[in-house]
């Protein structure tokens, strides 16, 4: 606290040194800082242990709030099936690992591990944002908009999570291997998170979805999902 500009030189009021004091019991003296005699000789203030906390908590405060918004727009998005069902992923590995594969018979429950890892990520702060797409509606998206291809793969580059469904199926075509292999190989060598979704029940049929050198790239982390079909029960 400076009072040296609103000091009046003429003014016979006399100033002595204060003494600032923290919430915490901290007491100190600034030399610019001064309260009339015969007054309190104290002054509320924020030491700089107490200051750094307080921002800290701030900090955190902010960070958990901004949290909790993404994940109330997550289910505004989500489709019905999975708006607030969601719970935390069984598979711990696939919130650390950069590039995944779930894989698994129909309805063993692959696409509600993906979103559940999703969600996680989004409820720890780890991303932001993410998509969930067919291999088929990547493709479609890359052709639809031919003229802009250039534009639509860097923006598959860089999400913060890419999740891939139906993967392996569509990589009939010399562009379709190409397009994929570039985006993929792209995320993997930037450490960007992603997840591709196989509907085989067996691991050494995924060899027969995808190139060497993708697969290649995936085997950090291969979970299968097992079991019968959740989806008559509605899970």
């Amino acid at each position: 606290m400076d009072f040296s500009n609103i000091l009046n030189k003429d003014d016979n009021t006399k100033w002595i040194p204060a003494i600032l004091r923290c919430k915490c019991g901290e007491e100190w003296q600034n030399e610019r800082s001064k309260v009339k005699e015969g007054s309190s000789p104290y002054i509320d203030w924020e030491c700089r242990a107490c200051e750094s906390k307080n921002v800290s908590i701030r900090n955190e405060e902010r960070k958990q709030n901004a949290a909790t918004k993404r994940l109330q727009m997550l289910d505004e998005t989500l489709p019905p099936r999975f708006r607030g069902k969601l719970k935390d992923p069984v598979n711990d590995k696939l919130l650390d690992s950069i590039c995944s594969i779930i894989h698994g018979d129909f309805g063993s429950g692959k696409t509600w591990e993906a979103y559940s890892v999703a969600r996680k990520l989004l409820e720890l702060s780890l991303i932001k944002k993410f998509k969930l797409v067919t291999e088929v509606s990547l493709l479609n998206d890359l052709k639809d908009n031919f003229d802009y291809m250039g534009s639509k793969i860097e923006y598959y580059k860089n999400l913060e999570l890419l999740i891939i469904d139906e993967a392996g199926k569509n990589q009939d075509s010399v562009f379709n291997k190409a397009q994929l292999f570039d985006i993929l190989n792209h995320r993997y060598e930037w450490e960007k998170k992603t997840i591709l979704i196989c509907n085989t029940k067996k691991k050494e049929d995924l060899y027969n979805l995808f190139p060497t050198a993708i697969l290649d790239r995936f085997r950090e982390c291969i979970v299968e999902m097992n079991g019968n079909s959740k989806r008559y029960k509605g899970e």
